[in-house]
């Protein structure tokens, strides 16, 4: 029996071992746990980061050059817009061509209507070019014809385009402005 016993006690002996195996997973499953929430914390912090830089990248509303590029294209498909006009091509395919004929022949009819009338169309599609940019207006004057509002001409940061229409022996010199309300 004695042996027995002997055994028992080297049993309780091999015990604590047992114990302290139990403690090393506890504490590998601890290193886990950390290992998992300093993950989560240099994921946040590279979010963090991303979006910072992006922020950085990100450029003022009020960019001058944005403001010339937006100008001049406006100015350019302005011109180019058909009226859908068929009668005449010549003198009234383009909102270039009606603002020459409404300039030179405002007598001049372009389908029903009178070019010197016709030029509401101008009128029209630079207020609707504006709609997605609210707090900006123009102000259009081609020859001694003017559309818009006058008063942004003097004011801050506005942009200014110029331009010459040539149909012919006829020219007219136009400046379209765009800047705040």
């Amino acid at each position: 029996m004695k042996n027995t016993r002997h055994k028992t006690q080297s049993r309780r002996l091999k015990g604590p071992k047992l114990i302290s195996g139990k403690l090393k997973r506890k504490s590998i499953s601890n290193l886990k746990g950390q290992s998992m929430l300093l993950t989560i914390v240099l994921v946040i912090f590279i979010l963090i980061a991303g979006f910072a830089f992006l922020a950085s990248t990100i450029k003022p509303e009020r960019n001058e050059e944005y403001n010339k590029i937006f100008t001049s294209n406006l100015l350019t498909s302005l011109l180019a817009t058909d009226t859908g006009y068929t009668d005449f091509p010549d003198k009234c395919k383009t909102l270039a061509d009606i603002l020459i004929c409404a300039h030179d022949t405002p007598s001049f009819k372009c389908g029903s209507e009178l070019c010197s009338d016709t030029v509401s169309k101008v009128d029209l599609y630079l207020s609707k070019s504006l709609i997605s940019r609210p707090s900006l207006d123009y102000y259009l004057k081609y020859g001694a014809k003017e559309i818009g509002n006058k008063v942004i001409v003097n004011k801050e940061f506005t942009i200014q385009q110029r331009t010459r229409i040539t149909k012919g022996s006829s020219s007219i010199d136009m400046a379209l402005y765009i800047g705040d309300k």
